[in-house]
């Protein structure tokens, strides 16, 4: 049941930060001319990408003071991969 709510609810950040209209100004503030400055902005857009990090963080939550490489790159990809198919269904990307 935890799986299923972290899912919905690193989707919905994902949303929020890379498609929602509340975060569109400073997408647009971010994005510039150069490369170096539209890369973070594609990276919020791109819901495996943000949702890596997210798991990552997650991993790191988790483990708590006893860092495990493998629990915190399963949360990573785990949710990369839960965001890239919840983005499939929804059209969203």
């Amino acid at each position: 049941m935890i799986v299923i709510i972290w899912s919905i609810s690193a989707f919905g950040a994902a949303y929020v930060l890379g498609h929602s209209v509340a975060t569109q100004r400073l997408r647009e503030l971010i994005w510039g001319d150069s490369a170096i400055r539209r890369f973070p902005v594609m990276l919020l857009e791109c819901p495996s990408c943000l949702g890596f990090w997210l798991g990552l963080g997650a991993g790191f939550f988790i483990c708590g003071s006893n860092p495990d490489a493998v629990i915190i790159l399963i949360s990573a990809f785990y949710t990369a991969g839960s965001n890239f198919i919840l983005a499939k269904l929804t059209k969203l990307v």
